[in-house]
């Protein structure tokens, strides 16, 4: 559970994994249980293509019904719709939800799922909703997994809010800043996992400030940093993001080749329906 702060995010997969057949193995089968949403969660974040990410949480999905362990399947199951809406054009996303088991940690887990799903789908009031539910849990509890995903989400939100005028520029620079702080302390730690996150929301940052030249380094950087760790969906977006700032700068044709390298990122995760 601690891994992913310093080491590639492969390796807590790989732990995970190997506990849970110990615990099987041993007969704690409750644990075993447990173990298997942070295994599907594990390899949702991991970035691979949803097709073989699906196929993995069906297998933790059928044991974590099979011994009763409701955290689990609550939250796989949910994870599984999200993956078929993202994959599917057709299938619409639905935002009315199951209630889960009464859990912090599960709280969190579930809404900062919910979280990315109301960027890619650009769904503003859900992200409202979410983003006041999840603050004060987050902010008390940093220590899980999806805790940078939350601050990446938040952040690419604060600063669609900004450009919107939704919320006041200081006060959404201040958030930003807050949110790069964590950032980056958690890309030194684990660059492999976390500095192209940290360089993708400076990069947006410095976007809001007229930092263009660092803007545009740092966007780069955020892009080749996705690729070499295989954070496919981090790809698909760290591109949108850079399209959208070249086409603010008026460079259409620049923005035009980001546009179609987040459509391939996209495709190549298996968001069919984002693409």
């Amino acid at each position: 559970f601690v891994n992913h702060w310093v080491k590639p995010i492969r390796y807590s997969l790989e732990y995970l994994e190997k506990s849970q057949q110990l615990c099987i193995e041993s007969g704690n089968l409750h644990l075993a249980g447990a173990t298997g949403a942070f295994i599907g969660l594990t390899q949702y974040l991991k970035g691979d293509n949803l097709e073989q990410v699906k196929e993995g949480i069906e297998r933790q999905l059928t044991f974590a019904k099979k011994h009763e362990y409701a955290i689990s399947n609550d939250y796989l199951s949910e994870l599984l719709d999200w993956i078929d809406v993202l994959s599917s054009p057709e299938k619409q996303p639905t935002w009315k939800f199951s209630e889960f088991t009464d859990d912090k940690s599960a709280a969190i887990i579930h809404k900062t799922t919910r979280l990315q799903m109301a960027y890619l789908f650009n769904h503003r009031s859900q992200e409202i909703s979410l983003i006041e539910e999840l603050e004060p849990l987050v902010d008390n509890t940093m220590v899980l997994i999806v805790a940078p995903d939350y601050f990446l989400y938040h952040s690419l939100w604060i600063i669609k809010l900004i450009e919107e005028k939704e919320i006041t520029r200081r006060r959404g620079l201040s958030k930003l800043k807050a949110n790069l702080k964590k950032l980056q302390k958690w890309a030194k730690q684990s660059p492999a996992n976390y500095l192209h996150k940290y360089l993708l929301i400076l990069a947006e940052y410095q976007k809001l400030t007229s930092q263009d030249n660092q803007a545009i380094v740092n966007y780069h950087q955020a892009i080749e940093n996705a690729e070499e760790n295989g954070f496919l969906q981090d790809v698909a977006i760290a591109n949108h993001c850079a399209a959208n700032f070249y086409l603010a700068k008026q460079f259409p044709k620049t923005a035009k080749s980001f546009v179609t390298e987040a459509y391939n990122g996209y495709i190549n995760w298996g968001a069919v329906h984002v693409a």
